[in-house]
């Protein structure tokens, strides 16, 4: 009696999905931590910290806790810094080359706060960075909204210091 598959071609298949599996659960957080900071230090021109990436990709979470990105014209204030973000998104899509964030928050969000250590980038980097010179279409946003946060905060509490005289 001969059996409706082979088993060589089970055992290589029950392997290559055995690596692919053991990859994402070792490899992806790590990855994914040093790519975050790698694009985020080239579109800003300053030092981008994350503490760490959680992912459940089979749940479809994604969680970055401790982010910071230094300002570049200020290397000692951060631009912006969080302490968690998550991020739900629908798993079957990513098969398809598709994200589709279902859910996602952000605690402890601040603008604007010193920094311990400077946020200016090695002067290697420095230098690929005064090649492209102009700032990033991200930066300009990302400045924006700071001021626009800051104003706001700023008229706010004048408004009411002003009310409790």
């Amino acid at each position: 009696m001969k059996l409706p598959f082979r088993w060589g071609n089970l055992i290589a298949t029950a392997v290559l999905t055995g690596g692919i599996v053991v990859f994402f659960l070792i490899f992806l957080d790590p990855l994914l931590k040093r790519a975050i900071i790698s694009a985020g230090q080239s579109a800003l021109g300053a030092k981008v910290e994350l503490e760490s990436v959680e992912t459940k990709i089979f749940k479809g979470k994604i969680t970055l806790k401790g982010f910071a990105a230094a300002n570049k014209e200020e290397p000692m204030t951060n631009l912006i810094e969080f302490k968690e973000a998550r991020f739900q998104l629908l798993p079957a899509p990513l098969l398809e080359k598709k994200a589709v964030i279902e859910d996602a928050s952000i605690e402890g969000l601040t603008w604007g706060t010193p920094r311990k250590t400077s946020g200016a980038l090695p002067k290697k980097e420095v230098k690929k960075q005064e090649e492209e010179s102009k700032p990033s279409p991200v930066q300009k946003k990302i400045q924006e909204s700071v001021g626009q946060a800051q104003d706001f905060g700023l008229s706010r509490m004048e408004s009411v210091q002003g009310g409790a005289q």
